[in-house]
């Protein structure tokens, strides 16, 4: 179980009692874990829908009410608390991920934590409707300007599919932005960044576009449009590995090896 240190979990104030030392072993029972693992790992469905589906009804008696469901993974609420469930082996990388980059970015990252990969604790955060996000497109935009200084990222450009990406809490000084799902960030750090964003046409600069959706070549003579995925695909990951040597080390076990993982069962 990975957890951050000395974190404040008091952030709205609504939970009086004392906060046990793990949330996912205090409301997800050994049997319910065993479960979800098993529906993760599952070669049988193919259908993350049908998946959700199957972890809603398995969880549904403790007493957790859906938030909505992703890509890899799907929402679940319980005592003011957000429970991200895998639904496949790319939500246990997305829990990890996101655990590892709230604590870098925790005036732009809705708060992780504790992790077992299967599942995520995470701060709630009232998402944004549309309007919102596009009358706060400076302030938007204006994070994801730092953002991009130190990581690679996709999914939180500013467009309106990932407004609901998007969320604020409430704090003494007035309503916050954070962003909910962060999975897909990429650090910089030990890249070589002038090979990574080098067009592959005609050998200039690739840039953010102005809303940070793809990159484009900024010789005008080129401008050639180049989406994340394809420049995160180049990246050597070096700050990544790294990462995961240290969690091993500090934690005194090695992470699961997740292409062979059903061995694990």
């Amino acid at each position: 179980m990975f957890k951050l240190p000395n974190l404040d979990l008091d952030f709205n104030k609504t939970i009086e009692k004392e906060i046990p030392e793990s949330l996912i072993k205090e409301y997800f029972p050994d049997e319910i874990l065993k479960a979800l693992f098993y529906q993760a790992l599952s070669v049988d469905i193919m259908d993350n829908n049908a998946r959700a589906e199957i972890i809603k009804y398995i969880c549904e008696p403790y007493g957790f009410d859906e938030l909505g469901t992703g890509t890899n993974r799907i929402g679940l609420l319980k005592n003011n608390f957000v429970f991200k469930v895998a639904l496949d082996r790319r939500g246990i990388v997305d829990n990890f991920t996101e655990f590892k980059r709230s604590a870098e970015m925790p005036r732009f990252l809705a708060k992780s934590y504790e992790t077992n990969m299967l599942i995520l604790c995470q701060q709630y955060v009232n998402v944004m409707d549309q309007e919102q996000f596009i009358y706060n497109e400076p302030v938007i935009k204006d994070m994801l300007s730092q953002i991009s200084s130190a990581f690679i990222f996709d999914d939180i450009g500013f467009t309106v599919k990932n407004s609901a990406n998007y969320g604020y809490i409430e704090t003494p000084e007035g309503d916050e932005i954070r962003i909910l799902d962060y999975g897909y960030l990429y650090p910089l750090t030990l890249e070589n960044k002038t090979e990574l964003f080098r067009c592959p046409r005609c050998g200039a600069k690739l840039e953010w576009d102005r809303n940070y959706t793809r990159f484009e070549c900024n010789n005008p003579k080129c401008r050639l449009q180049v989406p994340p995925h394809r420049i995160i695909q180049k990246m050597a990951n070096h700050y990544d590995k790294l990462e995961m040597e240290t969690m091993e080390m500090l934690n005194g076990f090695k992470l699961p090896d997740l292409i062979n993982i059903e061995s694990t069962i």
